[in-house]
């Protein structure tokens, strides 16, 4: 049988008992959204905090320290303290595609800034990202989202983009689900301030692309071509002066990244122009 409150004073300790649940719940959906901050960092010598953070996004390999050592030597060259956030797999649905119902990868990294930048005075306004395969799925919708923040951005080989196509839902296209942040934007014209390189391997065929009915490309190869091409026809539209963005095709290399010591070196050149 359904409760009863039989006077006042049982109806404000059931209240109380329902206010207490309620709160927890609210808690629990509010942990669950952005779980307890997991991150590496990295603060070369006399570095200088008012040029940036480097944010370093790792693949679905979820090789972090392996990401942490690939970083390093960049964050040297471009001589900015590095933050790395780890989503972990048992956490995250899918954290490459930043906001998946009520995960929030934005928000997450978001949280991550707003720490470093308490505890050490950092510059976050002004973010350089690189970003291989997952990352490289995280690093171009961050742009779509918060374009302004990025100064520059690596990105490689990612095995799933979001094309500037309003009639295909988010992350495959612009169109955004009932769920979608209302204060969150997906904008391309974002790229036409936010310098990027695009790069993929020659030989990074093996695995099918998303969606995996080919209609953006069968591999990674073939999507990020297109991609690219898309991007360039919007880029033409939105901000006509500004340079193609190329597509950096690397020989005889399949889906490599953390242990990719040449790419690294044009992860450097790039980020540091």
């Amino acid at each position: 049988m359904p409760e009863r409150f039989n006077n006042k004073i049982d109806w404000k300790k059931k209240s109380a008992r329902y206010v207490l649940v309620l709160s927890i719940w609210i808690l629990t959906v509010s942990v669950q959204a952005i779980p307890s901050l997991e991150y590496l960092e990295y603060y070369p010598k006399d570095y200088d905090k008012n040029k940036g953070v480097l944010v370093i996004v790792h693949s679905k390999a979820y090789d972090w320290d392996n990401y942490l050592r690939f970083g390093k030597p960049i964050a040297d060259k471009l001589n900015v303290p590095m933050v790395i956030p780890i989503f972990k797999k048992e956490l995250w649905d899918d954290y490459a595609t930043v906001i998946n119902g009520d995960q929030r990868g934005d928000l997450f990294l978001r949280e991550i800034l707003k720490k470093v930048k308490s505890e050490h005075e950092l510059n976050t306004d002004r973010l350089y990202f690189y970003g291989h395969s997952g990352g490289a799925q995280f690093t171009h919708r961050y742009i779509l989202m918060y374009g302004p923040q990025v100064q520059r951005a690596f990105i490689s080989a990612p095995g799933w983009y979001t094309f500037p196509d309003g009639e295909r839902n988010f992350p495959s296209g612009l169109k955004r689900k009932k769920d979608f942040p209302e204060n969150v934007s997906l904008e391309f014209k974002n790229f036409c301030k936010t310098p990027i390189s695009v790069t993929v391997g020659e030989l990074d065929t093996v695995d099918p692309a998303i969606p995996k009915d080919g209609s953006f490309g069968k591999n990674r190869l073939e999507l990020s071509k297109n991609w690219v091409v898309a991007l360039n026809n919007t880029l033409k539209k939105e901000c006509p002066n500004v340079p193609e963005v190329p597509l950096f095709v690397t020989p005889n290399q399949g889906h490599s990244g953390s242990s990719n010591s040449a790419q690294r070196e044009r992860v450097i050149e790039f980020l540091n122009q």
